[in-house]
């Protein structure tokens, strides 16, 4: 919606947050480190233990996404806000195939593929300020994180 003509500090047309938390998107990020690490608590605990473990363990149960659920400890990316430089940081057991930066508005604007460093860097300096993804597939699965380019 337009927040131009209100007095507040948002003061462009710009896109409203509106993603459901209960989506299946690839590029969700509704929940808290706590609050995953309740969720995965509550998942490895068996019913007679107040869990459901055994949901976890089902048929019904994909493992398609998990790493969205490990992704802050297995891939780091610093400084966040950055005023340009963004370096990524993957833990030793990932191979990163790809990492994809788009805007806002979902356009690829940045793409690299077959990483082979641990630790890797990506100068988005030449872009608008504003909020960015990086999109991460590795073999473990897709990480969609959030970048703040700031001044």
């Amino acid at each position: 919606c337009d927040d131009t003509p209100y007095p507040n500090v948002f003061t462009s047309n710009v896109l409203d947050m509106d993603e459901n938390y209960m989506s299946y998107a690839a590029n969700t990020w509704m929940f808290s480190n706590k609050q995953i690490d309740v969720m995965n608590y509550t998942l490895n605990q068996s019913w007679n233990n107040g869990g459901r473990l055994e949901l976890k363990n089902s048929d019904g149960c994909m493992t398609v996404g998990i790493i969205d659920i490990l992704a802050d400890k297995l891939i780091e990316i610093y400084p966040n806000p950055t005023d340009g430089k963004v370096n990524f940081k993957i833990a030793m057991n990932i191979k990163v195939n790809s990492i994809v930066i788009q805007n806002v508005l979902g356009e690829e604007i940045v793409r690299t593929e077959d990483i082979q460093n641990d630790i890797f860097s990506l100068d988005l300096s030449s872009f608008p300020k504003g909020i960015y993804f990086a999109i991460i597939d590795t073999d473990k699965g897709r990480s969609t994180k959030k970048i703040l380019l700031s001044e």
